[in-house]
This record gives structure tokens, C-alpha cells and sequence, in this order.
């Protein structure tokens, strides 16, 4: 749809052509239109600078099957690894890790807008966890954030194995009282969490010294109490910094090792949490190298998981990327070291899947590490109408112009406006 189609047609045809979708959407629509015709018959700044601009605004044409560095805006967390991610709603929430100028651990939280592409810190409020590195982490698909266990510097695991909850509502950490804690053997860290109705379940972990585990301990959340559940069937081996995947009433592991992978290729097994019986998946295509410290996400409209990155068998940093097609368990390599644009070698990252892409968010290429967040389109939306009518205006305006303009919108679409213009970097795109 393009601007000057924008300019010809009346809200009444948009409306019918299913790109309004709700009286609010064509209100901002009308108002977006209005502010567009007003300077239709000005003079329009040369298509060099337009077309620049609207590079920058590319964000939501993005070709699939690519990788891009996503611009950022507000107050970016620095570099780091080991940390961990939860994606809640439009919103990522970043905890911890290991990184800055002189490295520490960090007991840090910042969110981050997926729409808007801003961070802001989130200050630190009730029993706040120490700093720490390769925790469990998890959300309740409600309104709390939960977070156990991890390291710090001696690679011991923390005396500190309490679960702590952070409340997204209250903007307020407190640390869980729970019951059965005897259970809690050794400081295991590289677990894996996952919410599971009422209860969160624990997989896996390490500790210094060789010592890993395959045991899988449930706690319950109304109960607060821990218990170890007994599985059977074909048992993956113990394993830390593996990946999971909530299936509907299945619980999938992919790869992990006891620090190094276990086999040259990476190995899947599922659970059933009815009956706790564990299957080893035979999988075909391009099956991955073995790897730990990758990640894997789940893509529920394609039911396919995405594996990134990771480290294998000899220490080497990944920086491919897996489809799983979890119908048929059939691999595919989408890219790979060959691909012009992969972006660099990627171990103790985090991620998540947002609206048809994989997103990555920092960590370790085994030399340095990074405090960008890349995304891999695997599918992609039309950019809302509204969307496409404040572009115009970014694109053809001259800077000077925006003022007077945005003071024809609503309060709502204003902001909109001022979130695009942040993000264009007018230090290297022209004023006029």
C-alpha cells in the first residue's frame, strides 16, 4: 500500500478492506490521514533523504530468512552472558549475568519494548537476588516472574538457592518461602525452569567438579513445596545448560552436556508429564552437532523449535542456526558461517520468538561479549496502517516540520511518533 494510496482513499474503504480493525484504529487512521494531506502539496524533501529515512524504518519490511542487528534506544544494558530472558506479552525482562567493562555479575533487570525497541532499567524494589550467572528462569503466563539458583565466580553454585518471585505488577522482588528443601542437594546451576499449571519445573543442572544431574524436581506454588518426581523409559543423560520446551502436557530437552556435549550429534527426548515416561527422539534431516549453551525456541504456529548458536564437543562457538519441524522431528539448516549476513558466533545467550522471528539477545562469541540483540525473520505481518501513514511523515518532513504536526494528533498517536523518530539516528541520516 503506498502513500499516495494512502492520500486518494477515505477511512470508509480502508475500513472495508479489513485494515481498520477497531473504531480506535480508524480514529488514528482519520488523524494520521489528516496530518499527511495537510502537507501534501508542500514542497517534499529530495528521494535521496527520503529513501534514507526510510531505510532506517525498515524494520517492519524486513526480508525473511535474514539476520539483522535491531536498532536500540533508551538505557541499554551492557554487554554480558549467562543471563537470562522471559518474554511477557510486548515486553522482554533481562536479568543477570556476567559482563560490563571490568566483568562482574550482575543482579540487574531492565525490560525492554519489542514494539518500540527502547530499554529502561527497572529499579531494584523488595529482596532483590544477588548477582549471578546461568540461573533458572521462567514466567507464570499470569503476572510473576520466577528465578532460582545459578553461580557466581567459583563456578560452585550459590549458597543462595532460594526461588525469588518478581511480581510484574508491583514492580517488587521477594524471595519464596518453600517447604522440602532437604531435597536440594548440591548448588546445581545450568537448570533449566519451566511453568507447568500450578507448579515449575527444574531439569538437569551442574556444579564444579564433574557432578551433573538428570533429575527433574517440581515445585508447587500453591503448596510451596518441593518434590522429586521418579520418571521412566529412555532417560537422557545428566546434562546442564540444555534447552527446554513446554509442549501442551510434553516437556522436550534438546542437547545440553556435562559441560561438553555427549555425542557428536545433538539428541531430543520428550516427557510426558501424565505418565512421566521418557521417549528419545530419532530425528532426520540436518541434524545439528552436538551443543550446549545454545538456544531453542518454540514457534507455535508452525510448531517448529529454532536452535542458535551454542559451543560443541572441542569448545568451538556455533553460529548456525536449526529449524525442528516437531511434527515429523525433521531438521533443517537455515543458516550457517557461509551466509553473508550471520552475525558473529554466539554462546551463553538468551532469546525468545516474537511475531514470526527469532530473537537474540547478547552473549559470547568465546573472546568477547556483545550487547546487541539480532533477529532472524522467520515469517512476517503487514505493518499496521497506522504505522504506514507516520512513516510518511517521518520520511518526507523536514526535522524542523515535526512539531507542528504532531500537535494535530491524538495523545496515543503522538506517541507513536515520537517512538518512530527515536528510532532514526539522525546523526547519520540527513536533517534535510
Amino acid at each position: 500500500m503506498t502513500f499516495y494510496y494512502l492520500l486518494k482513499h477515505p477511512i470508509s474503504t480502508l475500513s472495508e478492506m479489513g485494515v481498520c480493525s477497531s473504531r480506535r484504529n480508524g480514529e488514528e487512521v482519520v488523524g494520521a490521514m489528516h496530518s499527511i494531506r495537510s502537507f501534501r502539496s508542500m514542497k517534499l524533501l529530495p528521494s535521496q533523504i527520503r529513501r534514507q529515512r526510510s531505510l532506517v524504518l525498515e524494520l517492519e519490511e524486513e526480508e525473511t530468512n535474514s539476520w539483522k542487528a535491531i536498532h536500540q534506544t533508551g538505557q541499554i544494558p551492557c554487554e554480558r552472558s549467562g543471563h537470562g530472558v522471559v518474554l511477557v506479552n510486548k515486553t522482554v525482562f533481562l536479568f543477570g549475568g556476567y559482563g560490563g567493562i571490568d566483568p562482574i555479575h550482575l543482579s540487574d533487570l531492565h525490560c525492554f519494548d519489542m514494539e518500540q525497541r527502547r530499554w529502561s532499567r527497572v529499579r531494584d524494589s523488595g529482596t532483590v537476588p544477588c548477582p549471578r550467572t546461568a540461573f533458572a528462569m521462567c514466567w507464570d503466563q499470569r503476572s510473576s516472574i520466577f528465578l532460582m539458583g545459578g553461580t557466581d565466580h567459583d563456578l560452585q553454585g550459590l549458597a543462595d538457592q532460594e526461588v525469588y518471585e518478581y511480581s510484574i505488577n508491583s514492580r517488587q522482588w521477594q524471595r519464596m518461602p518453600t517447604l522440602n528443601r532437604g531435597i536440594l542437594e548440591l548448588r546445581y546451576f545450568g537448570r533449566s525452569a519451566n511453568c507447568y499449571y500450578n507448579s515449575i519445573l527444574f531439569f538437569g543442572g551442574g556444579v564444579k567438579g564433574g557432578r551433573f544431574t538428570n533429575e527433574l524436581l517440581k515445585l508447587d506454588l500453591e503448596t510451596r513445596r518441593w518434590d522429586r518426581l521418579e520418571t521412566f523409559g529412555q532417560l537422557p543423560c545428566a546434562r546442564y545448560k540444555h534447552q527446554t520446551l513446554l509442549l501442551e502436557d510434553k516437556l522436550c530437552i534438546i542437547g545440553g552436556g556435562c559441560y561438553l556435549p555427549p555425542q557428536e550429534e545433538i539428541d531430543v527426548y520428550i516427557l510426558c508429564l501424565k505418565t512421566l515416561e521418557w521417549t528419545y527422539i530419532q530425528t532426520t534431516g540436518d541434524i545439528p552437532e552436538g551443543r550446549a549453551a545454545h538456544t531453542c525456541e518454540y514457534d507455535a504456529q508452525e510448531n517448529a523449535a529454532y536452535c542458535w548458536g551454542g559451543f560443541n564437543k572441542s569448545l568451538v562457538p556455533l553460529q548456525d542456526l536449526y529449524k525442528l519441524d516437531l511434527n515429523t522431528y525433521t531438521w533443517t539448516l537455515l543458516s550457517t558461517k557461509q551466509n553473508k549476513d550471520v552475525p558473529p558466533c554466539r554462546s551463553f545467550h538468551a532469546s525468545c520468538f516474537y511475531q514470526g522471528a527469532l530473537y537474540s539477545f547478547n552473549g559470547s562469541d568465546g573472546e568477547k561479549r556483545y550487547d546487541d540483540i539480532l533477529r532472524y525473520q522467520i515469517r512476517r505481518s503487514p505493518a499496521p496502517l497506522t504505522t504506514l501513514s507516520l512513516r510518511c511523515l517521518v520520511e518526507h518532513l523536514k526535522v524542523d516540520e515535526y512539531s507542528k504536526y504532531k500537535s494535530q494528533m491524538s495523545e496515543h498517536l503522538a506517541k507513536k511518533f515520537d517512538d518512530m523518530l527515536n528510532r532514526v539516528p539522525f546523526d547519520r541520516v540527513p536533517y534535510s
